[in-house]
């Protein structure tokens, strides 16, 4: 994963709290979604490359978690959506 964090979200410290908030919740996610016993297998391999905006800094843990899991969702395509119904 890729990581870019602007400085118009703020000074350093809160860069890197973004940094370690969005890097979290995508490793657990991806535990989650790719290594628990309901994996799934994608069929092609992505990189993914988060730009965090102005409003990270201001967002939750579960804010950015809910997002990034909507967004690998969407990654994962039908396989992951249809398997957690």
């Amino acid at each position: 994963m890729g990581l870019s964090v602007s400085k118009k979200v703020g000074g350093a410290v809160i860069r890197n709290k973004v940094k370690r908030t969005v890097r979290e919740s995508f490793r657990i996610l991806v535990q989650e979604m790719f290594f628990s016993e309901e994996s799934i297998v994608l069929k092609e391999t992505f990189d993914v490359v988060v730009a965090a905006k102005v409003g990270a800094k201001t967002a939750s843990f579960s804010d950015i978690y809910k997002d990034m899991g909507f967004f690998l969702n969407y990654l994962a395509g039908k396989e992951y959506r249809q398997k957690n119904k």
